[in-house]
C-alpha cells in the first residue's frame, strides 16, 4: 500500500491510519510537500504513478483528493488508468 498525504500533519496521518488498518502494508510513502496539487509535474507524484504503473502495490491512500490533484483532468485520467 502506498499513502499520499497532505504535507502537514503525515506522520499523524499514518499512524491514525494503522490503528485502523492492521493488516495493511505500508511499502512507502510519495510526499510532495510544498508542492501544489494542480500539476501532476511533481517529483514523487510522477514517481508513484510509475509504480503503479509497474503494479507495485494494490492501493493509493491520499488524505484528500485534492491532495491527489486538483486539475479534473489530471483526476480523470489518472483514476481512469490506475
Amino acid at each position: 500500500m502506498h499513502i499520499q498525504p497532505a504535507a502537514s500533519g503525515i506522520e499523524n496521518f499514518l499512524a491514525s491510519l494503522l490503528k485502523q488498518a492492521t493488516s495493511w502494508q505500508v511499502t512507502s510513502k510519495f510526499v510532495d510537500a510544498g508542492e501544489s496539487a494542480r500539476t501532476d509535474k511533481r517529483p514523487d507524484f510522477q514517481k508513484m504513478i510509475s509504480a503503479a504503473r509497474a503494479k507495485e502495490f494494490d492501493v493509493i491512500l491520499v488524505h484528500k483528493f485534492d491532495r491527489f490533484a486538483r486539475n479534473d483532468y489530471d483526476f480523470v485520467v489518472y483514476e481512469k488508468e490506475l
